[in-house]
């Protein structure tokens, strides 16, 4: 068991996985995974939402439910986490020009509100947890 995984197991993030990915520009990698977030935001059946430190919406009829924040990292690289089916799913979170983080974990969704402050609240927990190791 590397140091990292260690580290995750007594912090409990209980996370399907947290990978490092090197990339050779990660604010277009996240750029890429925003397209979706963005396409979908702006049809008419979008239902969307903003609360202090995200935009969360979903399209009427559609179980995946996506949420932008603020990047914790790289303030040019936009950061949508998705919600589909009792996962959340992090494609991308810069973490510098040429390295980013991608995770997903298990989330029991109540309702719509409650599920964006639940993935905010693990979003928060990844980036105290990174602190020491970067």
């Amino acid at each position: 068991m590397s140091q990292i995984e260690l580290d995750m197991a007594v912090a409990k993030l209980d996370l399907l996985h947290l990978r490092l990915n090197a990339s050779d520009d990660t604010q277009i990698d996240a750029i890429e995974n925003v397209h979706v977030h963005q396409e979908r935001i702006v049809l008419p059946k979008a239902i969307k939402a903003q609360v202090a430190d995200f935009v969360r919406m979903r399209v009427k009829g559609s179980v995946e439910i996506s949420c932008q924040f603020a990047p914790p990292y790289t303030p040019n690289a936009p950061l949508v986490i998705y919600y589909y089916i009792e996962a959340c799913n992090m494609p991308v979170l810069a973490r510098s020009e040429t390295l980013n983080l991608s995770a997903a974990w298990v989330q029991e969704r109540t309702d719509m509100e409650t599920l964006g402050a639940d993935i905010s609240s693990k979003l928060q927990t990844i980036v105290r947890f990174l602190a020491p190791h970067t």
